[in-house]
C-alpha cells in the first residue's frame, strides 16, 4: 500500500469503447429532391388564386327568419337551406382613395407620433410629470363633478 501512487490531476479512464477510426459521426445528409435540372426544366408558373367567396351573413338570415315566423332552431336552420345570403361588405375598412389636392405643402399619410423625451424618461422625470399632468385632471373632473349646495356656491355680486 506504500508504493500506490495517487491519480491526482490525470482523468479517469474510459469506461466505453470507441467505434473505428473509419467511423464518422453525425448523420448523413439527405439528398435534395429538387436539384439545377428539376429547377431549370420542371418550372410551374403561378396561377392566380380564387376570389375568395364573402362569408354568410348569420345574422340577417337570422332576422328575416323571424320576420317569417321562425321560432325555433329547427326553423331556422331550414330557413338557412334554402334562403342563402352572404355579406355584402369584407370584413374590416376599405381604405378610400385620396385625391391629391393641387395645393402646394401638402404631406399625405399617418402623422408621425410626437418622439419620446428620452432624457426625462432617463433622468426619471418623464413619469413624474406625466402623474402631475393626470392628477391635475382628475382634480378639475373633481370639481366639475361635484353635487351643486346652494351654500358653497360663491356669488359674485
Amino acid at each position: 500500500a506504500h508504493g500506490a501512487k495517487d491519480s491526482l490531476g490525470k482523468s479517469k479512464p474510459g469506461c466505453h469503447s470507441l467505434p473505428p477510426d473509419t467511423h464518422t459521426y453525425g448523420f448523413a445528409p439527405k439528398k435534395d429532391a429538387h436539384g439545377a435540372k428539376e429547377a431549370l426544366f420542371g418550372w410551374e408558373f403561378h396561377s392566380p388564386s380564387q376570389k375568395e367567396q364573402q362569408r354568410k351573413d348569420f345574422i340577417g338570415m337570422n332576422k328575416d327568419c323571424v320576420l317569417q315566423g321562425g321560432t325555433s332552431a329547427k326553423d331556422t336552420t331550414e330557413y338557412r337551406l334554402h334562403n342563402e345570403r352572404r355579406v355584402l361588405k369584407p370584413e374590416g375598412h376599405k381604405k378610400s382613395r385620396i385625391t391629391k389636392p393641387n395645393a402646394e405643402g401638402v404631406t399625405f399619410g399617418i402623422r408621425n407620433r410626437p418622439s419620446t423625451p428620452i432624457k426625462k424618461v432617463v433622468c426619471n422625470t418623464f413619469g413624474a410629470e406625466q402623474e402631475l399632468i393626470k392628477n391635475e385632471r382628475q382634480a378639475v373632473l373633481n370639481v366639475l363633478n361635484e353635487p351643486v349646495n346652494e351654500r358653497t356656491v360663491i356669488r359674485h355680486e
